[in-house]
């Protein structure tokens, strides 16, 4: 899990910069049951070069309280993941908001703000 709780999150944005199409994957543990897996949005869900997606926690199989932290999958390209904060899942917490930029094989994750 991420090093540091960054706050209160309801909701997770991706602004895709990069020259790739990235999927978000919503990484989570409960602190109090010790579960925790991986959330990925079935159907469509591409995120194309200059689009955003916005992914709210309460549209997910993911518990209130748990710990969530960003992993970007880059289609045909390197994964990335934010290691160094999560945040705690509550109903009215605000947006994490990130941005991804590079290329397949090289590219960085952005963590813009919690709006």
């Amino acid at each position: 899990m991420a090093e540091t709780i960054e706050g209160n999150a309801r909701a997770f944005t991706l602004h895709n910069d990069g020259n790739f199409v990235a999927h978000i994957v919503l990484v989570w543990t409960h602190p109090e049951t010790g579960k925790s897996g991986e959330y990925e949005q079935s159907g469509y869900h591409d995120i194309c070069k200059y689009a955003e997606r916005t992914v709210n926690l309460s549209d997910t199989d993911i518990p209130l309280g748990a710990l969530v932290h960003l992993k970007v999958d880059v289609v045909l390209g390197k994964d990335n993941e934010d290691h160094k904060r999560s945040f705690t899942y509550t109903a009215d917490g605000k947006t994490a908001d990130y941005t991804i930029s590079g290329w397949t094989l090289s590219n960085d994750l952005t963590y813009n703000s919690l709006k």
